[in-house]
């Protein structure tokens, strides 16, 4: 069990890490991708976060007999957390890397996002007050990785949740038992 969960987390880790963070090692850093990030960013973590679905099918398919819910989620736990602790780690990397600047364009793509929505004055104002609140959390980069681990954790938490439940495998009944059911 323990093979399975590194082999699948490590693979889920390394792909999440190249999914988010390759693009810019690649291209270099773009305005567009600030727009599009969270989309991207949330739609690899659900893809790559299916490892756990495998992992779990992979470990049911070498054990003969019931295979229960509980075993498939610790397996899917597992994984996740493998995945998630190295994608903190390579959050806080990537912050420390950048630098300040990296949190600071997010910062204002974020500023000018509230100024350029079309809302009244009011609002505008609240939420420029909100995000200032905010402001110390975006230089944090142990915050910053520490929110990414939770985030992939919990996305898959909720997809090893679903794929144990479709996983899980209820012991037949004994052969004697069978023919008594069906009346031979």
């Amino acid at each position: 069990m323990k093979a399975v969960i590194l082999k699948y987390g490590l693979l889920a880790g390394i792909v999440v890490n190249g999914l988010m963070f390759g693009p810019i090692a690649v291209f270099g850093e773009r305005p567009d991708w600030f727009r599009y990030g969270e989309i991207f960013g949330y739609s690899a973590m659900v893809l790559t976060m299916t490892a756990t679905y495998f992992a779990i099918r992979h470990a049911r398919s070498r054990q003969d007999g019931p295979f229960g819910f509980s075993r498939g989620l610790a397996i899917g736990v597992g994984v996740t957390a493998v995945a998630s602790f190295l994608f903190g780690v390579a959050t806080y990397a990537f912050y420390r890397i950048m630098g300040d600047g990296f949190p600071q364009r997010l910062w204002d793509h974020y500023v000018a996002e509230i100024r350029g929505s079309g809302a009244d004055a009011a609002t505008v104002a609240r939420q420029l007050a909100e995000l200032e609140s905010m402001r110390p959390l975006f230089f944090n980069y142990a915050f910053q990785a520490a929110v990414m681990f939770a985030t992939l954790f919990l996305i898959g938490l909720a997809v090893s949740l679903v794929s144990a439940a479709i996983l899980r495998r209820r012991a037949w009944p004994s052969a004697v038992a069978a023919s008594a059911l069906i009346g031979r």
